[in-house]
């Protein structure tokens, strides 16, 4: 009595496992071609990179677990993210000075590879250093303070830094140099910050008794670049731009620029944490990318968020017009992570990049005009900042929730 029904619900299940099967293989098909095709990309001179998608970030100050568990949590909670920038401090890779945290990192970039995403790698020195490394004869400086960070760090061109820095960077480098599922790596070394991989750092005054000069800088950074680009010579190199040392030599981030896009060709992509949509205009790590950007490709992280920050991050409208501003390059943008918890955020920057993305950058300006989403000039105060016209904290931009 069993086999008429039985026979009746066969057929059903096989073409559901084959149904399954094959959108499995498709899946498989599509993240092979992500990974494929980026990978495979060469950036010639004046010609516009294709823009990847959307990226977000694990949390530098995370252990490697969470790590682990915040990426496989955005990974369910949001296809719509591409890529993963894997922000790891070097104490964390490295904690012990005969211990290091390969596996923590393997598991890392096997899950993002298994889900079809692209990585972007990121070994954070600076005040993210290991203590054993001054206990090794590593010079010490500090604390020092930078941006709202005080921190003991390592003197970038202290040679014994240099040395057991780039140790790890050459094993690195024998494990994932040739390895397709890294898709970028980031160019560190002469950093100091331990949130993240900006140039921010002390003033001049502060690391001149360390032996400070605007020529040890640049040679220091041209040193990392070099070193960067002879390990991973199939890789994307990433550099990150922001200010750089407090109380002049404000030219220093656009001459390591230069430097980096020409060592670099063909593979270079010019990084800043500081685009916003609040208004027309950005910082000058933007201007750099502006000027650059037929030589090297643009990658912009948030400077806030879209979700806790609206005022401070502004619309995502205004996100893609000032991303097109900066050079018209851009190869992807990243959320900050919590944005990455919710598609919402995703979607609205995707629907805003797919409306304004492709028009004209000439008739840009208009566009936005005419639909009422342009802001010429926000009324937000930063943090720290004195407001010019009396201060106004809750100012709202278009896209701005109620």
């Amino acid at each position: 009595m069993c086999l008429v029904p039985l026979r009746r619900t066969l057929p059903r299940l096989v073409v559901i496992a084959l149904v399954n099967l094959v959108l499995s293989a498709q899946a498989a098909d599509s993240a092979e071609s992500l990974i494929g095709k980026a990978n495979a990309l060469r950036f010639a001179p004046r010609q516009q990179a294709p823009f990847l998608g959307l990226f977000t970030h694990v949390e530098p100050r995370a252990d490697m677990k969470g790590k682990l568990d915040t990426l496989t949590s955005l990974i369910a909670l949001n296809p719509q993210i591409v890529g993963y920038t894997l922000k790891i401090h070097w104490r964390q890779l490295h904690p012990e000075r005969e211990r290091w945290d390969w596996a923590g990192l393997e598991a890392l970039i096997s899950t993002a590879s298994k889900a079809g995403k692209l990585v972007n790698l990121a070994i954070i020195p600076g005040a993210a250093s290991p203590e054993w490394i001054y206990e090794a004869g590593a010079v010490k400086a500090g604390p020092v303070d930078f941006g709202r960070i005080s921190a003991v760090v390592p003197v970038p061109w202290d040679e014994k830094f240099i040395a057991l820095y780039l140790a790890d960077l050459r094993e690195l480098a024998r494990r994932y140099a040739d390895d397709p599922r890294v898709f970028q790596i980031e160019v560190l070394g002469h950093n100091y910050n331990e949130a993240g991989e900006e140039m921010h750092a002390p003033a001049i005054e502060v690391m001149k008794p360390y032996g400070w000069s605007r020529e040890k800088v640049i040679a220091n950074w041209k040193f990392w670049i070099d070193r960067h680009a002879e390990l991973f010579p199939k890789k994307k190199l990433s550099l990150v731009i922001s200010q750089m040392y407090r109380g002049g030599e404000t030219d220093l981030p656009g001459l390591v620029a230069d430097y980096f896009v020409e060592k670099c060709a063909g593979r270079a992509t010019l990084q800043t944490h500081q685009i916003h949509g609040r208004d027309d205009g950005f910082a000058p790590s933007g201007e750099i990318c502006r000027r650059l950007a037929q030589l090297a490709p643009n990658c912009h992280e948030a400077v806030g968020s879209f979700l806790e920050q609206r005022p401070r991050q502004g619309s995502a409208a205004m996100t893609v017009y000032n991303a097109r501003k900066m050079g018209d390059n851009l190869l992807y943008f990243q959320l900050w992570r919590r944005d990455g918890n919710d598609p919402k955020y995703a979607r609205e920057f995707l629907e805003a990049w797919a409306k304004y993305g492709m028009v004209p950058f000439a008739d840009l300006k208009a566009k936005l005009i005419a639909e009422g989403v342009y802001v010429e000039k926000s009324d937000y105060v930063p943090q720290g900042v004195p407001p010019t016209k009396g201060p106004n904290p809750s100012a709202k931009t278009p896209n701005d929730p109620k």
